[in-house]
């Protein structure tokens, strides 16, 4: 009992920033297309912890499954041109210095 409440307490702390982050999260799926945000959406679901956009992990792997990820599959993503998803997990991998 003391439990659900300590998590009722939790919740409710953080109610407020979860609605600011859920309307910033609207207002950034406004400006993408249907069909990029259809494969987001897909890709979400179909990983157990719902992470569906990852950054390189340590320089050289996919931060969602840490498969190593080859020299020119880097490049592309540093260049920040397409969208570049990993060959093994399907997830989004992006650079990580990406704002």
């Amino acid at each position: 009992m003391a439990k659900k409440q300590e998590l009722e307490n939790i919740v409710e702390s953080t109610a407020k920033e979860e609605e600011k982050l859920r309307a910033r999260r609207e207002e950034c799926a406004a400006r993408i297309d249907a069909r990029t945000m259809s494969a987001y959406e897909r890709i979400r679901q179909s990983v157990h912890n719902h992470l569906a956009v990852v950054s390189v992990y340590n320089g050289d792997s996919c931060g969602g499954c840490f498969n190593a990820i080859t020299p020119q599959r880097r490049v592309e993503i540093a260049s920040n041109r397409k969208l570049i998803i990993c060959e093994h997990c399907g997830r989004i991998i992006i650079n990580p210095d990406f704002e």
